[in-house]
Order: structure tokens, then C-alpha cells, then sequence
């Protein structure tokens, strides 16, 4: 008996011996994961930093960041809060935050671009650490050309959007538990743009819907308002309104194009199809433009509706099997509809890839996606799809590697573009106000009388029509300068040193021409001037000799839009400040090929 209680209490402790072995193996090979893990999303996170900090740093700030620098500059803080979102359609957010630092003296620059480093960085780490995607999709989506380069370089409101949506996916699945992490999401998700308004709100109602569940409504009601996602939603609710009233266009207020090349229902069917498939994997809109009057190539746009209706189809599938579909359709419609029916401009086509990105956050997290054994995930799930599970697993395996190698496809495509406008930025000008501002300043002509061309708008009819509040191609030179050196400006920024967004009467114009003319003579002018206008016959074109040509042009995925920058002089000066005339062939390489010589006809 003894020998048996003696064998019997060995094979115990030795299985309770080799248990706790086992689990301490394994929370060593936990930990031994976890650090694998850790030390290259580090890695990752470290390159991110490092890249997007040398394609700011070579960055030139055009108009749109300017803009949001000056108003902010010259703005009071009231006046962010109460006026300027008005006149700007959006919510004061991105204001405020650049308030501080345009007042800090620290300088245009640096301010800006350690912003979106800041910004951008974390977003990448947001992707990296608390995404439920798998480790090769973590490691790509943040080098994607909206992510890196289109909202990380530069320098607008649209990063912020990306950091709110992503805080939106990361608090959705504890919104009912903790109400307050998630509205507090959608609140600074409102703060940051006008479709951020659209989709905050869509998201709210969605909410609303699932929390109602098809109750009798006067029950529903009652047990709603007890609820503690009651207060929260309507906090929600309060400060959305409170911001759609804010953004609401003042009286001469203009928000795009008048006029429309493409219809309403084919700006619907582009952002509704086109666009997700166009700020993923393909290239059709050949012009930087707005929705209105975006150009596409027609092959490419029905190659893009196939692939469109491809994606929904897949998207609209795995929305049904997670019972996230109205997540997904009703924000997408309703920021759609905006899109079409109010205002879109080619760069915020991103918006809606980043709404679907959140979502796709939200559904992975939702059905349990992990880092780790996401293709054994992903062939259990091929199996349920009916078109699929009559397959053999050999068939299945193939199936969902093909599916992993599309959306890394798809990925790599996108950091591809971010390679081209990050090799663009850097090897080209993507402004011509840096060294325009430097132009001047060594060659001391900031004291001279200095007019910018203003560009006119189309109308509704197709028109053209000249609008002397268009100050976009003086607005950013500003920042580059000093206070003093601005006055310089007078006469090409007529009463503020932002654009107002709004269109001159004919009345308006008239006297602004008059005002200018007044001043005399102008010595220098940026861009074809309307000196007719405003001078009549005592003022000739012909006065003027180039002296400066500058070339720019904006990047958009694989593509540049060059463009150039002409400086002109009066004949009687060019010597006096140590320039000389441009000939036909500089000219003409300077701006590589688009700027020529006028030939004097008279």
C-alpha cells in the first residue's frame, strides 16, 4: 500500500509540477509574443515618425493652410468662436488649436509642420496598438496615401477627423456601458469639420435605433429618458445643433463653384461608388477641382463603377453577418448627400475611405478579428458564404489567401502613392510663397506698390465674373512675412488679410478698383493682373517685363498639377533693383513650358 500511495502521490505532484511548468511556459511564450509584437509595431511607429517628419519638412504651405493660419493670427478669439465659422463652413476647432501658436513667435513653420507630425504620429499609433486589424494590415494603413501624406503633411483640420474617427471605432464597443467615452468621440468628431457634423450625427442615430429595437415608443420613451445613454445623447444632440447654427453661411457667403459641370446625380453616383474604389486602388479624376466640376476619364469611371458595386457588394455581406450594415449605409448616404448637394473638393475624397476604414475597425473588433490566426478566422468564416462552402478546403485556403492579398494589394497600392507625392514634395515646389516671400525680401521690394492677380469665378450660366475679394494667390505669402512687410500687401488684400468667402457685387468691385487706383501706379505685379479694370488706358501690361518665374504644382497620388508663379516689373524699376527681364526661353523653362512671352501686337 505504501508503494502505490508512495507511486500514486508521485504521478500528483508530478502532474501539478508539470502544469505549473506548463503554465509558466506559456506565459513566457505570452510575453515573448507580446515583446515580438511590441518592438516592431516600435519599429513601424519610429519609421513613420521619421518619414513623415522629412516630407514636412520639405513641404510649402499653399492657400487652405495660409488661410487657417492667418485667420487665426488675425482673429480675436471671440471672433473664431462667433464670426469666422460662418464665412469658413467649418467649426472652430482647427483655429483655436493654431491660436496659440501663431501667437507664439515661434514661426509659420515650424508651428505647422511639428503639428501634423504630432497629429500624424498619433494616428499611426492609434492604427498600431489599439486597431484589431492583423499585424500586416497595422503595418501598412498608416503609410497609405491619405493617412501619410494627403491629411499627415498637409496642414489642415482633415487629421484631426482621422484621430476622431478612429476614437469613435476604438470606444464603440463599450458605448453602451461607458456612454460618455463614446459620445465624447463623437463630440470632437463634430469639432473638427462639417462632415464630421454628418457623420457624428448619422452615427448618433444609429444608435438611437439599435437602443429602440422596435419597442412601443411611448414605453420606449420613458425607459429611454431614465437611461444613462440618455444625458450623453443629448449632449450630443445640443452641441450639433449648436455647431450647425454656428457654421451656417452668412449672407454672400459662398460655398463652391457656382456653376456645375457634372450634375447632382452624377456627383451622388461618384460618391456613392466611385469614390471609395478612387481613394483606394485606382486613378480617373484628371483635374484638382471640386465635385462640380471634377474631369474623369470615362473608360476608367465605368471601370471604377464595376469595382464600386464589387466592393459594396462584399462590404454590404460582411455588414449583414456582423449586423453593422446600417452603421455602414446610413453615415456613407447622409455624408454622400452633403457631399453632392453642398460642397466637395477632390482632397476630401478621403473622407470616405477613412469611414469605411473606422467601420471595418469597429466590425473586426466587434466579431473578435485578432492579430493572430486571422486566416484560420478567415477560412472558418469563407465557409458560411454560399457561394464558398461547398468548396474544398484546399479551394478555401486559396479563397482567402487571394482575399488577404487583395486587401494588401490594395494597401500597397495607396503607400505607393504616398512614395510618388512624397518624392514630388521633395524633389518639387508644391508652393510658390516661400521663395516668392524670399524673392522679395532680397531684393528689398517690399516697399514698393505690389498688386496680385485675383482670379474670377465661374457663374451659374457658365460666365466669368471678377471678384476682388479673391485673395488666394497673395494669402499665402503672408505667413512668410512680417507684420510690416504685409502692408506691402494693401492693395492686393484689400480690408483683411484672409479671404472673407464671399463674392464681390459689381458695386463692391468698383469701389475696390477705385481705392487701388488711387494708390497709383503699381511697381510689381503677381500673375496677370486686371490693370483695364482698374487703371484703364493709364496703365499697359506693356509696362511690365517678367523678372521671376516660379514653379509649383500640387501632388495627388501618382500625378502633378504644375503650375507656375510670374513676377512682373515696371520697365522703369527692373534696373534700379538689380533684376533683369526674363527671356522667352527662361520663361518658358522656368515654368516648363506653360508661362510664355506676350508678343506685343499693337
Amino acid at each position: 500500500m505504501k508503494g502505490k500511495d508512495y507511486i500514486n502521490n508521485y504521478d500528483i505532484t508530478n502532474t501539478i509540477i508539470n502544469t505549473k511548468s506548463n503554465k509558466t511556459t506559456q506565459k513566457t511564450n505570452n510575453r515573448t509574443d507580446k515583446s515580438y509584437t511590441n518592438i516592431w509595431k516600435i519599429m513601424v511607429f519610429i519609421s513613420f515618425i521619421v518619414l513623415v517628419s522629412i516630407v514636412n519638412y520639405y513641404h510649402e504651405a499653399w492657400y487652405d493652410e495660409a488661410q487657417a493660419w492667418m485667420i487665426a493670427k488675425e482673429s480675436s478669439i471671440y471672433e473664431l468662436i462667433f464670426v469666422i465659422p460662418h464665412s469658413e463652413g467649418h467649426p472652430p476647432l482647427w483655429s483655436l488649436i493654431l491660436y496659440p501658436l501663431a501667437h507664439s513667435g515661434i514661426g509659420y513653420e515650424v508651428c505647422m509642420k511639428s503639428l501634423m507630425v504630432v497629429i500624424s504620429s498619433i494616428n499611426a499609433a492609434l492604427i498600431l496598438w489599439k486597431s484589431p486589424f492583423p499585424a500586416i494590415v497595422k503595418a501598412l494603413l498608416p503609410f497609405t496615401y491619405f493617412i501619410f501624406y494627403q491629411y499627415g503633411v498637409i496642414a489642415r483640420p482633415y487629421g484631426l477627423m482621422i484621430m476622431a474617427m478612429l476614437l469613435v471605432a476604438v470606444t464603440y464597443h463599450d458605448k453602451d456601458k461607458k456612454p460618455w467615452h463614446h459620445v465624447l468621440s463623437l463630440i470632437y468628431l463634430c469639432l473638427t469639420s462639417a462632415y464630421g457634423i454628418v457623420i457624428a450625427g448619422s452615427i448618433a442615430i444609429v444608435w438611437v435605433i439599435e437602443i429602440w429595437n422596435r419597442q412601443n415608443i411611448k414605453e420606449w420613451v420613458k425607459s429611454f429618458i431614465k437611461d444613462k445613454r440618455f444625458l450623453p445623447l443629448l449632449v450630443l444632440l445640443i452641441t450639433g445643433l449648436l455647431l450647425i447654427f454656428m457654421i451656417i453661411p452668412d449672407k454672400g457667403i459662398y460655398t463652391g463653384s457656382a456653376s456645375a459641370d457634372n450634375n447632382f446625380f452624377v456627383r451622388l453616383l461618384m460618391c456613392l461608388i466611385t469614390i471609395p474604389v478612387e481613394t483606394t486602388c485606382t486613378q480617373s479624376f484628371e483635374k484638382y477641382a471640386s465635385l462640380k466640376k471634377m474631369q474623369f476619364s470615362m473608360t476608367s469611371f465605368i471601370i471604377e463603377i464595376l469595382l464600386g458595386i464589387l466592393l459594396w457588394v462584399v462590404l454590404i455581406y460582411i455588414g449583414k453577418k456582423a449586423k453593422k450594415l446600417m452603421l455602414l449605409l446610413v453615415p456613407y448616404i447622409m455624408l454622400s448627400l452633403f457631399a453632392s448637394s453642398v460642397y466637395f473638393f477632390i482632397h476630401h475624397t478621403g473622407i470616405m475611405m477613412i469611414y469605411i476604414m473606422s467601420w471595418c475597425f469597429i466590425v473586426c473588433k466587434e466579431i473578435g478579428l485578432e492579430e493572430t490566426g486571422y486566416m484560420s478566422f478567415l477560412r472558418e468564416k469563407l465557409k458560411s458564404v454560399p457561394l464558398i462552402k461547398k468548396c474544398a478546403d484546399k479551394e478555401i485556403k486559396l479563397i482567402s489567401r487571394c482575399a488577404v492579398a487583395a486587401v494588401v494589394g490594395i494597401l500597397v497600392i495607396s503607400a505607393g502613392w504616398s512614395v510618388s507625392a512624397s518624392y514630388n514634395e521633395v524633389k518639387y515646389q508644391y508652393s510658390y510663397a516661400k521663395e516668392l516671400s524670399e524673392f522679395f525680401r532680397e531684393h528689398n521690394m517690399y516697399e514698393l506698390n505690389i498688386l496680385a492677380e485675383r482670379p474670377d469665378y465661374t457663374t451659374k450660366d457658365g460666365g466669368k465674373a471678377a471678384n476682388t475679394y479673391n485673395l488666394q494667390n497673395i494669402i499665402p505669402i503672408l505667413p512668410y512675412i512680417s507684420d510690416k512687410e504685409a502692408e506691402a500687401f494693401i492693395q492686393c488684400r484689400g480690408v483683411s488679410k484672409y479671404v472673407l468667402q464671399k463674392r464681390a457685387t459689381d458695386y463692391e468691385n468698383e469701389m475696390n478698383y477705385k481705392k487701388w487706383a488711387e494708390e497709383g501706379k503699381p511697381d510689381v505685379l503677381i500673375g496677370d493682373c486686371e490693370l483695364e479694370l482698374i487703371y484703364g488706358d493709364e496703365v499697359s501690361f506693356w509696362d511690365y517685363e517678367p523678372v521671376k518665374c516660379i514653379p509649383f504644382g500640387y501632388e495627388w497620388k501618382n500625378l502633378r498639377f504644375p503650375q507656375c508663379a510670374v513676377i512682373y516689373m515696371r520697365k522703369d524699376l527692373i534696373e534700379k533693383y538689380g533684376l533683369r527681364k526674363l527671356s522667352n526661353a527662361e520663361l518658358s523653362a522656368g515654368s516648363g513650358g506653360l508661362a510664355q512671352q506676350r508678343v506685343d501686337v499693337r
